[in-house]
């Protein structure tokens, strides 16, 4: 299960069909692995009331349901889509902020709008494709937002709990366990956190959290700040929020399908997206990676480090073209 591929194609494939299929004419949706909260994004039949009665949910795999197919004469079609449309973060949006048991992370968001607070997400990436001292520089940007900004929220976001989950988070791309990562993540978020202590800066964390939380936060955010990845599809595909997209050299220069979270083939109506300016990165492939997905060298997973003050002169443009401070 991958952040991204459930929305981008699994629901907007569905979307696709409730809006273009009569609802009497809906066929079945098939939900294999539920026991793994495949539904990252909630129950499909509570994001698409039209298909309320036709979502049936197996424990077992789709592998081992396919003779039934064959016994049963059923024809099975893997509904796609390719791009995530304003239909489909609405109905996202609106299930989240609508549900009680979201009403205190709403009511905190709408308190900080309330003030007038900036509200920054700082979107945490560790497994791979990140900063080679990830945690010294969110340090050393936040000292640079207390000392330029009297007041701001930032929401430090990474991995999310899986749905119906409190203890268990959804795997990264190459990842058997969470642990490692969570635990980095968190351990930055201490530090941010005492380093914000008394001053007008408020941290938030939404580690570990359900999905819902990031979405939430991320919703009444103004700008997010990120390494490019997966974390994108919170921030753009659903929340479309301009922001700063942080990433390797290589990646801006020649990875295929970069631009998949700013293309309108991709996104309905996007908003815009920067990206650091590559003469501000310096690729490092020798780095170690926490999740290095095999043994040869992967040019778009590898670390790089950051002219820092290239990036603090774009974050504070992007602070004023996008949140009016």
């Amino acid at each position: 299960m991958h952040l991204g591929h459930v929305l981008w194609n699994d629901i907007s494939g569905i979307a696709s069909l409730v809006t273009s299929v009569p609802e009497q004419q809906l066929p079945q949706f098939l939900v294999f692995d539920s026991s793994a909260s495949p539904e990252m994004y909630g129950p499909l039949d509570d994001i698409f009331p039209e298909i309320r009665g036709k979502v049936v949910r197996h424990t077992g795999t789709l592998h081992a349901a396919i003779p039934s197919f064959y016994r049963d004469r059923v024809l099975l079609i893997k509904a796609t889509g390719m791009q995530v449309t304003r239909f489909v973060r609405e109905r996202i949006i609106s299930r989240f902020l609508k549900n009680p048991t979201n009403a205190a992370c709403v009511a905190a968001c709408r308190t900080k709008v309330d003030r007038g607070d900036p509200i920054v997400i700082l979107g945490l990436r560790t497994e791979n494709r990140t900063l080679t001292d990830l945690s010294g520089f969110c340090e050393r940007l936040l000292d640079f937002l207390i000392k330029t900004y009297a007041r701001m929220t930032i929401v430090i976001d990474g991995h999310n709990s899986r749905y119906g989950s409190t203890d268990q988070c959804y795997l990264s791309h190459g990842e058997f366990s969470t642990d490692k990562s969570v635990k980095i993540e968190l351990g930055i978020v201490s530090v941010l956190q005492q380093r914000a202590a008394a001053t007008g800066i408020h941290v938030v964390s939404t580690i570990g959290l359900p999905l819902a939380n990031s979405l939430i936060w991320g919703i009444h955010s103004d700008v997010f700040i990120t390494p490019w990845g997966a974390g994108l599809a919170k921030y753009r595909w659903i929340c479309n929020k301009p922001g700063l997209v942080l990433t390797s050299r290589w990646n801006l220069q020649n990875l295929g399908g970069f631009r998949i979270y700013d293309d309108p083939r991709c996104l309905e109506d996007s908003a815009p997206m920067e990206f650091i300016d590559p003469t501000a990165v310096q690729d490092r492939p020798e780095a170690p990676l926490l999740v290095p997905l095999g043994k040869d060298h992967i040019p778009s997973i590898m670390n790089f480090d950051l002219d820092e003050q290239a990036v603090f002169k774009a974050v504070t443009g992007l602070l004023r073209r996008y949140a009016d401070v």
